[in-house]
């Protein structure tokens, strides 16, 4: 009988013990910033990590569109053809020489971009009807094709912004296949493929007088 008294004396003085403990704790706000910040710290960065990479990359592909518009001046007006430049300047005969003597002098080109990087190839076409416009030409062989007087040229520039937060894409931690979310695997990493593409007809230079000049 004592047993049992002494057994529900102390099973009554356990369960108001207790129930004032979490009365205690469930008044007790000490640290509830921190636990709720903690909650929300990884999204919340996440976002703001990912608004600050679509912000750099629009602001690169405005960058990159400014610099191809001045740089198609350079094929337009013939100053790029050997012995019809109207400047008298070095020739450019190639995708390479574009690059390193029109493009990376271009102010207008953001400074941080790497301009060994940039991927040219420039069209002649038949007509504007038929332009090739398409963004894939960087996996197969580029082309210098400026064309002569009159002629329509296509000038497509591509550069391979690296991602910097891959991970956090839907299948960001996936390495198979050529593309994902946007991004293509290239040059042994994931890139944004900004594309930057001037459709134009050239100036008439040279048109009768000289022979050097391509034909369209």
């Amino acid at each position: 009988m004592l047993r049992q008294t002494a057994a529900r004396v102390s099973h009554r003085f356990l369960s108001r013990r207790l129930s004032r403990i979490l009365k205690r704790f469930r008044k007790d706000t000490d640290g509830v910033t921190a636990v709720e910040f903690a909650f929300i710290a990884v999204p919340f960065f996440s976002l703001l990590f990912v608004i600050f990479e679509s912000a750099l990359m629009f602001f690169t592909q405005q960058g990159l569109e400014a610099a191809t518009a001045e740089a198609a001046r350079q094929i337009m007006t013939g100053h790029n053809l050997s012995g019809t430049a109207p400047s008298g300047g070095t020739a450019l005969t190639s995708s390479e020489a574009f690059r390193s003597q029109v493009m990376c002098t271009l102010k207008s080109l953001p400074s941080f971009i790497d301009c060994n990087k940039l991927i040219i190839d420039v069209r002649n076409q038949s007509g504007f009807a038929g332009a090739d416009l398409s963004g894939g030409f960087y996996t197969g062989n580029t082309l210098f094709q400026t064309g002569g007087a009159n002629c329509v040229v296509v000038l497509r520039v591509v550069y391979p912004m690296p991602v910097f937060l891959n991970f956090l894409t839907p299948d960001g931690l996936s390495t198979s296949g050529p593309n994902r979310a946007g991004q293509t695997n290239y040059g042994g990493g994931w890139k944004h493929m900004l594309l930057a593409t001037q459709v134009f007809r050239n100036e008439p230079f040279g048109a009768s007088g000289s022979a050097s000049a391509p034909s369209c």
